[in-house]
């Protein structure tokens, strides 16, 4: 995440997570946060723009639930991983950019166990093994986590995200905070095994 932009006290801030651009602005003495869904920083700056005309206004009714989307989600996990310096945040990333990219604009509130199931029935067809899926899946299901644990809420409902059976999972499969754990406990004679978090 690099560092906010520096602007005079009482006209918010900008900050990217990742590739994103976000704006930070204070309403009735709390902090909002807001993504611009946006690699563009003239984005960024356009609607903490228009956040402030609306606050100033009293046009400004807060952050409403169906504006934040699943690429909101994904950006939070990714930023998640990189903050506590995980080694397999670019396997995240790339899982996300590979196969979610799709559900990137699709309002949180609108992504419910139906659109999982849908998920799931359309990478099948696609020839992805249920062992991937899950792993594509759990993203998201960290991202709904993470979105109701911010402060204020992101999300108000965290939907139930089905998981297929993996029957055709392969042996030695880690998933990326197992490999974490095991990279720790290995001696340091043995990071050749490090390729393993580009496999999946």
């Amino acid at each position: 995440m690099r560092p906010m932009a520096r602007r005079p006290n009482g006209t918010g801030s900008i900050f990217q997570r990742g590739r994103i651009w976000f704006v930070q602005y204070y309403w009735r003495g709390e902090r909002r946060r807001e993504s611009s869904h946006s690699e563009d920083r003239e984005k960024a700056e356009q609607l903490l723009h228009k956040r402030l005309g609306e606050i100033a206004t009293g046009r400004y009714l807060g952050i409403a639930a169906d504006h934040v989307t699943v690429g909101d989600l994904i950006d939070l996990v990714i930023e998640d991983y990189e903050f506590r310096k995980l080694r397999s945040s670019a396997v995240v990333e790339w899982r996300a950019r590979a196969h979610l990219e799709s559900l990137r604009k699709l309002p949180a509130i609108k992504f419910t166990t139906a659109e999982a199931r849908r998920y799931v029935v359309g990478r099948r067809a696609e020839g992805a093994e249920d062992s991937t899926i899950n792993r594509e899946l759990s993203i998201i299901r960290c991202g709904f986590t993470l979105a109701k644990q911010s402060d204020p809420p992101l999300v108000h409902n965290v939907p139930y995200i089905p998981k297929p059976d993996e029957d055709n999972v392969r042996q030695g499969f880690l998933e990326p905070e197992q490999y974490e754990k095991l990279l720790e406990v290995l001696p340091a004679r043995l990071n050749h095994f490090r390729p393993l978090q580009h496999r999946g």
